[in-house]
């Protein structure tokens, strides 16, 4: 038996939007303020991505069984609720003076009667808040205490990389005094047919590199043989895109005095490249603004829109 599960959650508040009875305090509202545990697949069309956290399988269990119950509280309550609104009759406007004058203690009694049912109902409301945050109170804290320990740790990461990055810094700066014309360069090609193919630029004097499943790698080259390849593969196809490895990249832009990876290129190689020629391309297409007259001769200014018709 599994020790841990995945939790899904949310507020309260967001499961149960409304006010059932139109029961409204400060302790209502700090309750709908706590979290609850949702079902997944049950939510998923209502919110794809839930946020979840993983627990004690007794404490997810526990937690899930809170909501379910709460759920299945508030529903018969409404469902009473609604039966005893159905004993108020409606009566026409003109009738009713008549109405109050000859069933005035009948419906003195059924008035009693309703307002005391919803009374009840309204404290079944109020029981029902109560027992959920006393089943399933803890899982707020518990949230609180795994975001920040998520928190932490990715701090934690970060600062680490950033201090081997910062360690190796000596060793890029004298892998690049060496770097030009000398054969230290790698790529990697992974081809496609419609501009989804990627060409990655190594110094292999900084880094490992290895060849991918279902790529090409060509190592012991100058930076010169790199760009040659790479401009090759942009005749086959003109929108692959070009990317350096995370040390290469480090590495040329410590070196270049822009700090910009492919002007570091350029100096080396002679040629600006772009890295991501369909974009480029997307964004300096001229955009559509309607059709000009001389386009379709005389008198003809474009569309002004329907507003005449």
């Amino acid at each position: 038996m599994a020790t841990h599960a995945e939790v899904h959650y949310r507020r309260l508040s967001d499961v149960m939007s409304h006010y059932p009875m139109n029961v409204i305090d400060d302790e209502v509202r700090e309750i709908r303020h706590l979290y609850c545990a949702v079902d997944a697949i049950t939510d998923h069309h209502r919110l794809p991505s839930l946020p979840r956290v993983t627990a004690p399988a007794a404490d997810a269990q526990r937690w899930n069984a809170a909501t379910e119950a709460f759920q299945r509280s508030i529903a018969r309550t409404e469902e009473q609720a609604s039966a005893a609104r159905r004993h108020l009759r409606w009566v026409r406007p003109a009738a009713r003076p008549f109405w109050k004058t000859r069933y005035a203690l009948r419906n003195r009694r059924l008035r009693r009667a309703y307002d005391s049912t919803m009374e009840r109902l309204g404290n079944d409301v109020r029981t029902a808040y109560r027992e959920f945050r006393e089943q399933a109170g803890d899982l707020t804290p518990y949230v609180h205490a795994e975001l920040e320990r998520r928190e932490r740790e990715s701090r934690e990461w970060r600062e680490q990389r950033e201090r081997e990055t910062r360690e190796r810094a000596p060793a890029r700066a004298a892998a690049m005094a060496e770097a030009a014309g000398r054969p230290v360069w790698a790529y990697t090609l992974r081809a496609g047919t419609r501009g989804d193919g990627s060409f990655t630029i190594h110094l292999q004097t900084v880094e490992e590199v290895r060849e991918p499943r279902g790529a090409v790698t060509r190592t012991g080259l100058t930076a010169e043989q790199v760009q040659a390849a790479l401009t090759e593969e942009r005749l086959r196809d003109r929108y692959t895109s070009v990317l350096w490895s995370s040390e290469t990249a480090l590495a040329l832009e410590e070196w270049h005095e822009s700090g910009r990876v492919q002007e570091a290129w350029r100096e080396l190689t002679g040629v600006l490249v772009d890295s991501f020629p369909r974009t480029t391309e997307q964004y300096s297409r001229p955009r559509f603004h309607g059709v000009s007259g001389s386009d379709y001769g005389g008198g003809f200014t474009g569309f002004t829109g329907f507003g005449g018709y």
